[in-house]
């Protein structure tokens, strides 16, 4: 799995099919693992932003509750689209298997 630290932050807008250009070295790393798992298995892609929402335990979860309701006025993020995946269904989508080949 990758993250947007493998993108610089030139561009206004990235989506799956961008190019890495990290600039730091937990972006290039990213960046090369997912090259690797790629080669290996072309069905492999990006997730989105992971949050543990759902078990009442975080205070981003809170605060993106408090948003969503509109108790509470404010941003998580002002520079970027975030399209929240709950962390046991990204966990249940990763151990799901692939196609067969």
């Amino acid at each position: 799995m990758s993250s947007d630290a493998f993108f610089s932050g030139a561009r206004t807008h990235y989506d799956e099919s961008c190019f890495p250009d990290p600039l730091i070295p937990c972006g290039a790393a990213q960046a090369a693992a997912e090259a690797a798992i790629l080669a290996v298995y072309p069905g492999g892609g990006r997730r989105p932003y992971v949050a543990d929402l759902g078990h009442g335990r975080s205070v981003h979860e809170h605060l993106v509750h408090e948003l969503a309701t509109g108790t509470r006025d404010g941003l998580v993020c002002t520079d970027d689209i975030r399209c929240p995946v709950h962390v046991d269904d990204l966990a249940a989508a990763l151990l799901e298997p692939g196609p067969t080949r």
